[in-house]
């Protein structure tokens, strides 16, 4: 064998097989085929009526209009019709119905997650470029040049990844029909925002001459912050996909931890160095309060995780004191959920001051003690409902609420929490004093007058329920171990891990 053909063996095998089957299934369909004999009919009809146009010959713009509405086509294409086709296509995979091939695979989630994004891809792609001669022939129309077509192309398959990676994971969602069909509904919005932000991205590129602008430090330090905000949310959206459709008894949330925890330490890398190089220490706080705000919307997701590990993931865990804390942080749990997105919201606050001489700052802006105050609070909060939540549904509820559904449990409560008191207090002691609404986890961020008293309420709220719920705790920890096939398991082996 010579070495061009092992080098195509090779490739061969790398090839992921769902890129093969939904690429194969797209071909023999007619809704790619219609869609793609309709997109070249509205590419041809505009470019037709560009040049019938009587005014074309006294219109300098006239290349930079035409090209915006044949984009207009292509993001259409790109970020509404196939992130909703293959949205719609793996759903259907996931039905009870029609269990395909997904569930007796030997194929990894990761692969198939990534098999399926990448088919969608290369149907965009091709829609790209059945459109990129018709594009280019908008540079003979005047108004535009070839640079700025180039990049404007370029940027806009940031919304096409964007609106993929939404679909796939609404489609990975573990839901009955009716909810699937509710939240799929629901996810038009964000599409559709998606849409006319990159429709909207296009037109003020091609206004300010990205062709000129795009070569130069200046562009890209101001897109940075952007580029971090849309990598994060990529790659959450991976990890969420990926941990959506795994087996329920495996390690879940270890990749979805593990990417946050690398991302968190990057990107505070990269903000340094932004604000250290023109982005000004503003930039840092913001980023202070991006992390408490995601590292918060955590809590109630860590109570709504199983409170052991399986016998399969117990082997994984190292047998070393400092190698099973870490372990302990990472893997799915309650408890191991909760302390980690408190260390890191601790990290959050803490590590930054560090920065400040390095940017040559002595504070994170003028309106930033006033924002980080709020979005503590916040968290308190969060905390504190999250820990109700999981207490409430130990203690009255373990039987008919499952474990997955304590973050809706925990946001019950808080509603209730902000609407019964001033009832009551009204009722029975006809009062309307404004001590009843602490309990409402956004008046701090409505009145500022009561952001002290909420801090206190908060503070304390958070911490009694700390202490009531540390021996559940402590008991994960103790029951989070190695052992071998020899040993009994731990209690409640034989509950599913993840109850739907």
């Amino acid at each position: 064998m010579n070495l061009l053909e092992r080098a195509l063996t090779r490739l061969d095998d790398a090839l992921n097989p769902i890129v093969v089957k939904e690429l194969r299934q797209a071909v023999q369909g007619k809704f790619i085929t219609g869609i793609l004999i309709l997109f070249l009919f509205f590419q041809i009809g505009t470019l037709g009526f560009s040049l019938i146009d009587r005014a074309a010959a006294s219109n300098f713009e006239l290349g930079r209009e035409t090209f915006t509405v044949l984009m207009m086509f292509v993001l259409l294409a790109g970020t509404l019709a196939v992130p909703i086709y293959s949205g719609y296509r793996f759903a259907t995979e996931r039905s009870d119905l029609d269990s395909d091939l997904l569930f007796i695979t030997t194929i990894t989630p990761a692969a198939i997650i990534r098999g399926k994004f990448q088919a969608a891809m290369a149907i965009v792609l091709l829609f790209y470029a059945v459109s990129l001669p018709y594009m280019t022939i908008t540079y003979f129309f005047r108004g535009i040049d070839l640079l700025s077509i180039f990049w404007v192309v370029v940027f806009s398959l940031s919304g096409v990844v964007l609106n993929l990676s939404i679909c796939l994971f609404i489609a990975c969602l573990p839901l009955n029909f009716p909810l699937r069909v509710m939240i799929g509904l629901c996810a038009l919005i964000p599409l559709f925002w998606v849409f006319g932000g990159s429709v909207a991205m296009v037109s003020e590129f091609l206004r300010m001459g990205i062709g000129a602008r795009v070569l130069s430090w200046a562009f890209w330090r101001d897109l940075f912050p952007s580029v971090l905000l849309f990598g994060f949310g990529l790659g959450l959206l991976y990890v969420l996909s990926v941990a959506a459709i795994a087996p329920a008894p495996t390690n879940r949330a270890y990749g979805i931890r593990r990417f946050v925890s690398a991302f968190w330490a990057l990107s505070l890398l990269g903000m340094t160095f932004y604000a250290a190089n023109g982005g000004g220490s503003q930039a840092l706080g913001g980023w202070i309060i991006f992390a408490t705000l995601v590292f918060s919307a955590f809590l109630p997701v860590a109570v709504s995780e199983r409170t052991w590990c399986g016998r399969r993931v117990a082997r994984t865990i190292p047998g070393d004191a400092l190698g099973r804390r870490l372990a302990f942080l990472f893997y799915s749990g309650a408890a191991g959920g909760l302390i980690w997105a408190l260390t890191f919201m601790v990290l959050t606050h803490v590590v930054p001051v560090f920065a400040l001489p390095v940017i040559g700052a002595t504070n994170f802006g003028s309106s930033f003690e006033h924002d980080r105050e709020g979005v503590i609070i916040l968290a308190l909060y969060t905390l504190g409902y999250s820990l109700l939540g999981a207490l409430v549904r130990r203690l009255f509820l373990a039987d008919r609420v499952p474990v997955a559904s304590t973050w809706f449990l925990a946001l019950l409560l808080a509603g209730l929490g902000g609407a019964v008191p001033p009832i009551l207090g009204f009722i029975l002691f006809g009062s309307d004093r404004e001590e009843w609404l602490l309990g409402n986890p956004l008046l701090a961020l409505q009145s500022t007058a009561w952001r002290e008293s909420c801090l206190l309420f908060a503070a304390g709220f958070a911490g009694v329920l700390l202490l009531v719920n540390l021996p559940w705790m402590k008991s994960q920890w103790e029951q989070f171990r190695p052992y071998g096939d020899e040993e009994p398991p731990p209690d409640g082996e034989d509950a599913p891990a993840l109850p739907v």
